[in-house]
């Protein structure tokens, strides 16, 4: 779902593997123009015996390289689910505790609107949706949610490097626990973005 919503956009996709050595994922970051972090389940742990995580992280590295030595933007990043995660992570640099694992009991399977945030609609992320979407994300439950982890809004305010890196668009309440999650986010200086919700699922699952 994740390559034919890439393709819907008239993208080109091309695999990642994560267990691949680095310089051959080296090589191939520089024949791409963008990156998805898909969902799924794998772990995030910060150690380099986690080839997921270290591979993600070069990938990081790399774009970031990039993304400093251009004028303009030039090697977006997008994030869902377990990806959301991940970038979250990645720009609190490594610091895993700003994920909330297995805190969120009844978002699995769950469609849910938006609570966008005073930035949302202009952000670069949302400021070109029609006002029909953008207030159909807000009040009817479009968005599919398939999570058990998170990051808490207070966290995007309480860590330096998390409050520096993003902006957050949206956020939403666990039904079952009452606890509230980050559900959308745009980088500050980047073209980074990530959704703890999966917009793919809409149309091909």
């Amino acid at each position: 779902s994740y390559v034919k919503w890439a393709e819907a956009s008239g993208a080109r996709v091309v695999p990642i593997h994560y267990d691949a050595p680095l310089n051959v994922t080296e090589r191939l970051f520089y024949q791409i123009n963008g990156d998805i972090f898909p969902g799924g389940g794998a772990s995030l742990d910060n150690t380099t015996s986690n080839l997921f995580y270290s591979t993600a992280l070069r990938i990081f590295e790399l774009a970031e390289k990039v993304n400093k030595n251009q004028e303009e933007d030039s090697f977006p990043i997008h994030g869902t689910c377990l990806g959301f995660q991940l970038l979250s992570i990645l720009g609190a640099g490594g610091q895993e505790n700003v994920l909330c694992d297995g805190c969120y009991k009844g978002v699995e399977g769950i469609p849910m609107k938006l609570n966008f945030t005073q930035d949302a609609r202009d952000s670069r992320l949302f400021r070109n949706m029609s006002d029909v979407l953008f207030g159909a994300l807000h009040n009817e439950n479009l968005t599919s949610n398939e999570h058990h982890s998170g990051v808490e809004p207070s966290m995007f305010l309480s860590n330096d490097l998390l409050f520096k890196t993003f902006t957050v668009l949206s956020t939403n309440v666990d039904p079952q626990t009452g606890r509230e999650f980050v559900s959308t986010i745009e980088s500050k200086t980047r073209p980074y973005t990530g959704t703890q919700w999966h917009p793919e699922k809409n149309n091909f699952e």
